[in-house]
């Protein structure tokens, strides 16, 4: 067999085996028995196998403990006491002289290397040394947090290049130089959070410093701002409105050639777009020039009686002392049964006196719009004068205002309203002009200069 006990400790077990067996068998080949009776009886095969199994595992066990002897001998001849040059195996004393060889073998530093190692440890403790030197006087000139995270940084980097090195040292070194690269490693991570308060203590006394209050300075002053006049008055006209029963409806600036100009009875061929055909973003659409179209909308989505009141932009290409580009607009909207002419100067009469003075008076005029029928515009009596006449009104006496008139049959009918059975008046007006009006302004672009010493006037 291939398994064999340590050398030191005796021959193979089952080399001991076979031959007990062997020699076992051999001899009871020739063996008799004699019984009592003086007849002699040869061993038959069988018995002679029986014989040899039992002597076979005698061997073994007489084996086992051989091997035990031997192992408990070597434990003991280990541990000091010297071994009888009878007692010790040729075969194991070759075989420790050889793995001590060996291991001596391998720690020896080769031919030429020692030389190598010690310049290598040189080397890295010069690294080490200039590392240190390095980071303490770049430490010392940092002023900031932030400098100092970054000069940490850059020193770890470096220090874990150092320890890179030591794969070149030989192993007997390596935890000498480990316990050098430990040692520095915390010495500067000390000076690092040493270096770190007086950082944080600096960086506190400049913020106080910077955040110091001179309780002897004047404080500073805040004045209470103002809404715009377009504001002012916008806001007034709907409490003027609204405490008449209107609620307010805010259409999109962006609107269609229909809800515009079509179905407020200006077809693309009437001259009356000369005045507002203008600003179009795409064949049908347009940036609205009155807010008219919000009672289109209004009047195809509801039914009789309406009363709304729609504000916003409108643009048109006017630009000069009384007219801008872009201006806001109001117009209001009332449609149901009976509604006369008298309804709306009745109206409109309310509004001069509330929104100026309760002197001021009406005059209708006749005019034309494609959207009313019959149309009016609306003049007041001049607030500067009273009617006697001033520059303002340029000596009339008057000043107009708005237009208005009923609501024409085929704008009923285009928004699917019978004009047999209701009838309606509209009206529009500027918020520019009316602030204008009010406030005593001459001209309009001072509305949109955005200059301060001309709208805190306004509280």
């Amino acid at each position: 067999g291939n398994e064999r006990i340590d050398p030191e400790h005796g021959e193979s077990l089952l080399c001991q085996q076979n031959v007990a067996a062997g020699a076992f068998l051999h001899a009871v080949q020739d063996l008799k028995i004699v019984d009592e009776g003086g007849l002699v009886h040869q061993i038959d095969r069988g018995a002679q196998s029986f014989c040899a199994q039992g002597v076979l595992f005698s061997a073994v066990i007489i084996a086992k403990s051989r091997a035990a002897e031997n192992f408990i001998r070597s434990r003991t001849e280990k541990g000091g006491r010297k071994r009888k040059p009878e007692d010790r195996n040729p075969q194991a004393e070759t075989n420790r002289e050889r793995k001590n060889k060996k291991q001596k073998n391998k720690n020896k530093t080769p031919a030429g290397f020692a030389g190598r190692t010690k310049t290598e440890d040189r080397k890295m403790k010069e690294k080490i040394r200039a590392l240190r030197e390095k980071t303490e006087t770049a430490m010392r000139e940092t002023e900031t947090g932030r400098a100092l995270y970054e000069l940490k940084t850059r020193f770890q980097a470096e220090l874990k290049s150092i320890m890179s090195g030591m794969k070149d040292l030989p192993k007997e070194e390596r935890p000498a130089f480990g316990k050098l690269i430990n040692e520095f490693k915390e010495d500067m991570e000390a000076q690092f959070e040493a270096r770190a308060a007086v950082v944080r203590q600096k960086e506190m006394e400049a913020k106080y410093a910077a955040e110091q209050i001179d309780v002897t300075m004047p404080g500073r002053q805040y004045r209470p701002g103002a809404l715009h006049p377009i504001t002012l008055v916008k806001n007034q006209l709907i409490d003027i409105f609204s405490g008449m029963g209107f609620k307010v409806f805010e259409g999109p600036e962006i609107e269609t050639d229909y809800y515009n100009f079509t179905a407020l009875n200006t077809p693309k061929d009437h001259p009356a777009r000369d005045m507002q055909d203008t600003f179009y973003l795409a064949e049908n659409l347009l940036l609205r020039t009155q807010t008219s179209a919000g009672q289109i909308r209004v009047m195809e989505e509801e039914k009789p009686p309406i009363k709304i009141l729609s504000p916003g932009r409108v643009f048109r290409s006017d630009d000069d002392a009384t007219h801008s580009p872009m201006f806001h607009q109001m117009e209001g909207l009332v449609v149901d049964r009976g509604i006369t002419l008298c309804d709306l100067q009745g109206m409109l009469a309310e509004f001069a006196r509330r929104m100026f003075d309760a002197s001021t008076k009406v005059r209708l005029r006749p005019s034309y719009f494609p959207f009313t029928e019959p149309s009016v515009e609306v003049d007041l009596s001049c607030s500067e004068c009273g009617g006697k006449g001033c520059r303002l009104c340029k000596g009339t006496g008057w000043i107009e205002v708005l237009g208005a008139g009923m609501v024409n049959r085929r704008v009923l009918e285009n928004c699917g309203v019978d004009p047999d059975e209701y009838t309606g008046f509209a009206f529009g007006m500027g918020i520019e002009r009316i602030a204008m009006l009010k406030y005593g302004i001459n001209n309009i672009r001072a509305l949109f200069e955005n200059d301060v010493r001309f709208l805190e006037q306004f509280r």
